[in-house]
């Protein structure tokens, strides 16, 4: 499958082996963030005959939270009293979240199509898909089992188990997380032989129940406290069941569970912890901090997009925010210039003087700005200047407002700082632009840091100065209130559109933090170099931070970094000529999106991006793929299906749209066209656009 060589890399082999209690494990320690999980079973039989199923092995039901009225399978526990539901469609997607997890299972299809949809265990309701033709198979027939995971990391509150061990067992009325003060099993059994009792049955219940009794007779050993309730206990096997293993499949040990009579929390609660004895001593959870941190989405779909390349997939890479131009020759000059030099030590941590020097005549001739060498923090790239802005001027509970859709780091930088995060959604008829109306109905005394950026990244709207002064008009009149304003894309800009820098508005000089690097203008992602300018105190405290997390940046860069200053205004020759092309491509993607049925556009400003409203294709299915329901349902289907890589919209905060960067050729964007037009044809049949 597409997305297999990823899973490899992240999950353990004992962990992705198919277990043979089909237990599935979710070790949040091995993925360091909470995700949203779309998983597939696979299961293959020696005549060539297939059963593909996702089966419903949730942790909200083990632990007796109240589940989603999409999960087909099991009772709403919301209404005891409700009647039941038994079985799922093919191309249903299940949704459970608890805890702040998401957990998005689909079941794609079941060949021959038939599966069992009657069972029931107790007062929970299991559902064990099977074929009709199961129990004429031979056990030995079975091959390896496969899980296949694809990760889309989002909309997960910051909540991330410990040390989960989600165990699949519901036997007439008794839950395994009942209050267990200490439980050792020891299974002496083969995986033959529990892969044998497995497909004894047809009947989930009957099967598992044969199991247990089946562990009995090989004589597992159960230390439980007196307190303990349940009469029927399983284990988590570390070895998959495979017919041709003689090997044990050994014993688990779990530590004390302080659980709790009552099912609504424990999950939350559980360390269990699937390890050897030796290993239970050894404490390597993470942080709640890090724990609650979203990986980048764009950073995800870019990485998978890289490595399908380099396993031979031949995949349009539209997801980086990257430009395609190499650095400019006379300033990739300066930073070998700086090797030859020697000069490759330690720098002022707040940046070689040439360098703010540069940054303050750039700042007065462009932007209309004065400020003094000390005003300026030089950082490796503008995303460090923004954390370290965003740490500096915020406290535990306030708030930072973030107009959406936003670049995918601002959220968690606020989330970083023990701010809270407060979104104001806008408008694609407004061009994606804040509503000053809007911005006014969320501020608060709590209010922080409103973080703008023009021209934005996702969308390429450009705040025009008109709209800007009636944001400061209302910045003014709340004394706690700064603006962190990112201006990364401030020389790529077509015209009549014209850039304004926040800060140089009546009386925001004082009041804005402005953010601005050298990636994007002069394509040098790969330097690292960015800056910080504002009041000279925090400054000040965003260097201190600096110089304990980093010191200062790489002294070649920021040769580089001068050179590219001395390009002239804006850049330069050299930067219009890429405004020039990227401009051109702009235009060809705007004229062939606005001819697509269904697709939505705003005709973006600046930057290279342009973020499409797919939306009118949510609710379409697709054979051999499933059901669109979202912009990372679509993204994953265009890469899945047609090999083009684009990061979905939810991930910058609105689940209409899907980013695509036009910082590559035209005749990829060609290409690309040509396959998201083939994309979007069978979805057409099955949607009204």
């Amino acid at each position: 499958m597409l997305f297999r060589s990823i899973f490899n890399e992240v999950v353990p082999k004992r962990i992705r082996e198919y277990v043979a209690l089909r237990v599935v494990y979710f070790f949040s320690s091995y993925f360091q963030s909470n995700f949203t999980f779309i998983i597939e079973e696979r299961w293959e039989f020696a005549d060539n005959q297939t059963f593909r199923a996702a089966e419903v092995y949730l942790p909200t039901r083990l632990a007796g939270l109240s589940t989603s009225e999409l999960l087909v399978g099991s009772s709403d526990l919301k209404n005891p009293a409700a009647e039941p539901k038994f079985g799922i469609p093919v191309n249903t997607k299940i949704i459970d979240e608890f805890e702040g997890i998401r957990l998005e299972w689909t079941l794609h299809s079941v060949e021959p199509k038939k599966y069992c949809r009657e069972k029931r265990c107790g007062e929970e309701k299991i559902i064990i898909f099977t074929t009709n033709h199961k129990e004429k198979l031979d056990p030995t027939l079975l091959r390896p089992g496969r899980m296949d995971v694809h990760i889309l990391m989002d909309n997960c509150t910051p909540f991330v188990f410990k040390k989960l061990v989600a165990l699949y067992l519901k036997i007439n009325e008794h839950v395994l997380f009942d209050p267990i003060e200490k439980l050792v099993l020891e299974v002496s059994a083969t995986p033959a032989e529990v892969t044998q009792q497995l497909m004894a049955n047809k009947d989930a219940d009957i099967a598992f129940k044969g199991l247990l009794e089946f562990l009995e007779t090989k004589k597992i050993k159960k230390e439980e406290d007196s307190k303990t309730s349940a009469a029927v206990i399983s284990s988590a096997f570390t070895a998959a069941p495979y017919p041709d293993s003689k090997k044990p499949i050994g014993s688990i040990r779990f530590q004390p569970l302080p659980l709790s009579p009552s099912y609504c929390n424990v999950s939350s609660r559980i360390s269990a912890m699937a390890k050897p004895n030796d290993a239970l001593s050894v404490d390597t959870s993470l942080s709640p901090r890090v724990k609650s941190l979203k990986p980048s989405k764009t950073m995800v779909i870019t990485d998978l997009a890289a490595t399908l390349v380099q396993s031979g997939v031949p995949v349009i890479r539209l997801a980086a925010g990257e430009p395609d131009f190499d650095t400019p020759q006379i300033v990739a000059e300066a930073g070998m210039n700086a090797i030859r030099d020697g000069f490759t030590r330690y720098t002022l941590n707040a940046g070689i003087t040439e360098l703010r020097e540069a940054i303050c005549h750039k700042l007065k001739e462009e932007n209309g700005l004065s400020y003094a060498p000390d005003q300026i923090l030089v950082s490796n790239g503008a995303k460090q200047s923004l954390l370290q802005a965003v740490l500096a001027v915020c406290s535990p509970g306030d708030e930072v407002i973030i107009p959406a859709p936003y670049w995918v780091s601002y959220t968690e930088q606020a989330r970083l700082a023990d701010a809270t995060p407060v979104i104001i959604p806008t408008k694609i008829s407004d061009n994606f632009l804040l509503n000053p109306k809007d911005l006014e109905s969320k501020l608060t005394e709590k209010s922080r840091l409103l973080i703008l950026c023009s021209p934005s990244n996702p969308t390429g709207s450009v705040y025009p100065k008109s709209l800007l002064e009636e944001i400061a008009r209302i910045v003014a009149k709340h004394p706690r209130l700064m603006v962190l304003s990112d201006e990364i894309y401030e020389h790529i800009i077509y015209a009549p559109a014209t850039h304004t820098s926040f800060a140089s508005l009546p009386n925001m000089y004082e009041r804005t933090l402005t953010v601005n690097g050298f990636s994007k203008a002069f394509a040098m992602t790969g330097w690292r170099l960015g800056y910080l300018a504002g009041p000279k105190h925090i400054v000040a405290a965003c260097s201190k931070l600096q110089g304990q997390v980093s010191s200062g940046a790489s002294s070649i860069a920021q040769k580089a970094g001068v050179a590219a200053l001395g390009l002239g205004k804006a850049g330069g020759e050299t930067v219009a000529e890429m405004v020039k092309a990227y401009r051109e491509r702009r235009d060809f993607l705007v004229k062939n999106f606005r001819e697509m049925e269904g697709a939505k556009i705003s005709e973006p400003q600046g930057a290279f991006y342009l973020f499409i409203d797919f939306s009118a294709y949510y609710g379409s299915e697709v054979e051999g793929f499933g059901l669109i329901s979202d912009s990372s349902s679509l993204a994953l289907y265009f890469l899945d299906k047609f090999q083009v890589a684009m990061v979905p919209g939810d991930a910058f905060g609105d689940d209409t749209c899907i980013r695509i960067s036009y910082a590559t050729s035209l005749d990829v964007l060609r290409a690309a066209v040509v396959k998201i037009r083939k994309a979007l044809e069978p979805l057409r049949a099955t949607v009204s656009v």
